[in-house]
């Protein structure tokens, strides 16, 4: 977890004093240091924090692959809300047949 989350609270200061931001940066830190050590309660439900630079390589590829084919079948199909039903008219298909 290199990159650090910064909080701008300008549009709170109305609301919270910076009194009490200071006081919260202990706490702030020490749940910091609780997630980053594991060591807490909850612990084996972390993963997320490594998600973003420790993932499946292939999985991510598979589903990838997954998301375009399912946007490729989207643009594909037709709605007719006049038959009360999703009506697949699949038009590739259909115009490649013509072309035969």
């Amino acid at each position: 977890m290199a990159n650090q989350v910064k909080f701008d609270y300008s549009l709170a200061c109305n609301v919270i004093s910076d009194d009490e931001i200071k006081s919260m940066e202990k706490i702030v830190s020490d749940a910091k240091e609780v997630l980053l050590s594991r060591n807490g309660a909850g612990n084996d439900f972390l993963g997320w924090i490594d998600l973003p630079v420790a993932y499946d390589v292939e999985e991510f590829g598979r589903i990838k692959k997954a998301a375009e084919k399912i946007a490729l079948l989207a643009k594909e199909r037709t709605f007719l809300p006049e038959m009360g039903r999703l009506a697949h008219l699949e038009i590739r298909k259909k115009s490649s047949m013509e072309e035969h």
